[in-house]
């Protein structure tokens, strides 16, 4: 079954993935090699820094996905946003294609690398009483939660998904993030591998390598089903009903922060 990749800056011009139709063009042709059948277009919205249009991302969508028929790849474009988490989010937000993902009740939210709001849970509950589903991108790459896994096992056991970056898992961002990433995928923390693709260098559009290292970890079947199975429920817009996840080692469990 081909690939699912839910994270990608693949649209030109939009951040500081794509820069061009060519570039563009040349991540597409890297995803169909290495398995890939569908990508979701997710360029950062950030208020005050890249405030994308949902209509913007469509048209871009559109264009691309032609372009990539004219070269003859055999890849399906689909809209969305990597949305950072902001105080007026839950307000700001809307169910539509190029703002949730292809349109459905699942939303790719971002977090600071650097610190963690005290609005997270507050804002994550506004998002679940509108009907949103969040997905936390990259949450490996964060360095309070690295800090305290606690953090995320309290919003994963609130119905939060998380999606783990393809290039955490073979070491790209160093040994901390990919330990921090193996410990959400043996303990039920992490439910979809993206590749969160900005090029075709280091954080390029591939799964393939990612999905062979949670095969020695959590076996062939639930790794392949990160990439196929759970990112396609997704976009067809299912209600998901995952496992709870299991306890962190007692080293994980910190003094838990309160957020409220």
């Amino acid at each position: 079954m081909p690939y699912i990749d839910l994270h990608s800056h693949i649209l030109p011009g939009f951040d500081d993935g794509a820069q061009d139709m060519a570039q563009a063009l040349d991540m597409a042709r890297m995803a169909v090699a290495d398995g890939v059948g569908r990508i979701v277009a997710t360029p950062h919205s950030v208020e005050g820094v890249w405030m994308q249009l949902p209509s913007a991302v469509r048209e871009s969508v559109d264009r691309l996905q032609t372009a990539c028929q004219d070269d003859g790849l055999d890849l399906v474009i689909v809209p969305g946003l990597e949305v950072y988490i902001a105080p007026d989010l839950p307000r700001r937000i809307t169910r539509e294609p190029g703002c949730t993902l292809g349109g459905t009740r699942y939303l790719l939210l971002e977090f600071p690398l650097q610190q963690y709001p005290h609005y997270v849970e507050q804002i994550v509950f506004e998002l679940q009483v509108a009907g949103l589903v969040p997905i936390i991108a990259h949450p490996e790459r964060y360095t309070a939660v690295i800090k305290n896994p606690q953090l995320l096992y309290t919003l994963v056991e609130r119905g939060v998904l998380t999606q783990l970056t393809a290039a955490s898992l073979v070491g790209v961002f160093g040994s901390e993030v990919q330990d921090t990433a193996r410990l959400f995928l043996t303990h039920g923390l992490a439910h979809v591998i993206a590749s969160d693709a900005h090029g075709i260098g280091q954080r390029s559009p591939r799964l393939s390598e990612a999905v062979a290292v949670a095969a020695e970890l959590i076996g062939e079947d639930r790794a392949q089903a990160m990439v196929t199975d759970m990112p396609a429920r997704i976009l067809a817009d299912e209600r998901l009903f995952v496992p709870p996840p299991e306890p962190l080692p007692r080293h994980s469990k910190r003094r838990r922060w309160r957020l409220w």
